[in-house]
């Protein structure tokens, strides 16, 4: 094979291979009448037909070749993501982790400046922490993203829980499927030369797994990226027990339980009154946010009430009048981020 031929008609996916040792080979699923047709070339020059599928999966299955992402092998892979999203196509993948990792010292020079771009983004998306699997493996997306920087994907493979999640990096940033949960927090040093930030995102980013990212001085602090098990939508109460360990785990519990606890749910305060608890509430700079359903809100309320700190912030909430509810309120109008958040006006 000389030159790579062009992608047929209503391509879907293609692969451009490459091995260490030189031999090159091609692979294209496209649309054929209601189905997916399988066309391959392994060097004569010209577009063979592999078998006719139903549907897309069946079309890529049969095939192992063009999932199978061995050591020693260059996959560039073309995907038309409005067809096949780019997380469930990565989670197709096999990186043969019995291979071992890839070793960019044993590939020859013309690859180099693709070994760049894959070590910058696994790099600079924080992906080296995670002890990842290297291939040279890129997807490039035919629909038009957001930021076009974000077109080509790289994906390395990280181990987490007895197997190996994919995971997507591109404009040195890692791709998320969606962002689950987010906690937020501001300091005003009085005195000091300028004042505290930081954030910690949990984010999607292969079925199965998440990602807890650090952000401002939580990264200043020592807060490292961290992988971290997150069931299927299928199972909120799996869901809501990951969560209620990463809302400890990041010292978010004062924020959540501002979120999921109703103030005065009984109606007892004046206007005024809530008027001044919900400003003082204010006056912590602290914010949580969730993507939840009534199911997995349900669950997260569950597991976090064997907190002690979240079941105080609940019955100050519930009982802004009683004792909590005064001590909280001291605290919170004194304006001091770490007394309140840790819970020292217990």
């Amino acid at each position: 094979m000389t030159e790579w031929l062009d992608d047929p008609d209503g391509t879907v996916l293609s692969l451009r291979r490459h091995t260490v040792g030189g031999q090159r080979s091609q692979w294209a699923v496209a649309k054929s009448g209601d189905g997916y047709a399988v066309w391959g070339d392994a060097g004569s020059g010209a577009w063979q037909l592999g078998g006719t599928h139903a549907d897309r999966a069946a079309a890529i299955a049969a095939v192992p070749t063009l999932t199978q992402v061995h050591k020693g092998e260059a996959s560039f892979y073309t995907l038309d993501d409005r067809l096949l999203d780019l997380h469930d196509f990565a989670a197709l993948l096999d990186c043969c982790p019995a291979d071992g990792t890839d070793d960019e010292s044993e590939w020859p020079d013309q690859f180099a400046g693709e070994w760049k771009v894959i070590d910058r983004e696994i790099d600079d998306s924080g992906g080296r922490g995670f002890g990842a699997i290297l291939r040279l493996v890129t997807v490039e997306r035919t629909s038009e993203p957001v930021d076009s920087y974000e077109r080509t994907a790289v994906v390395f493979w990280a181990e987490h829980s007895g197997r190996h999640a994919p995971l997507l990096a591109a404009n040195e940033r890692l791709i998320a499927r969606n962002e689950i949960a987010g906690y937020y927090w501001a300091v005003d040093n009085t005195g000091a030369p300028m004042s505290s930030a930081g954030s910690v995102a949990l984010v999607s980013v292969a079925d199965g797994a998440a990602v807890s990212i650090p952000g401002g001085d939580e990264i200043e602090m020592g807060r490292d990226w961290e992988l971290v098990d997150y069931p299927p939508d299928d199972d909120p109460d799996g869901q809501a027990e990951a969560l209620a360990e990463w809302i400890a785990d990041v010292e978010a519990t004062f924020s959540a339980a501002v979120w999921l606890e109703p103030l005065d749910p009984y109606g007892e305060m004046t206007d005024e009154e809530r008027a001044d608890w919900e400003a003082a509430l204010d006056n912590i700079d602290a914010s949580f946010s969730l993507e939840a359903g009534r199911d997995l809100r349900r669950s997260l309320r569950r597991h976090l009430s064997g907190d002690g700190l979240y079941c105080s912030v609940r019955a100050a909430l519930a009982d802004p009048d009683g004792d909590q509810g005064r001590a909280l309120k001291v605290s919170l109008d004194s304006g001091d981020y770490a007394e309140v958040v840790r819970g020292s006006w217990l």
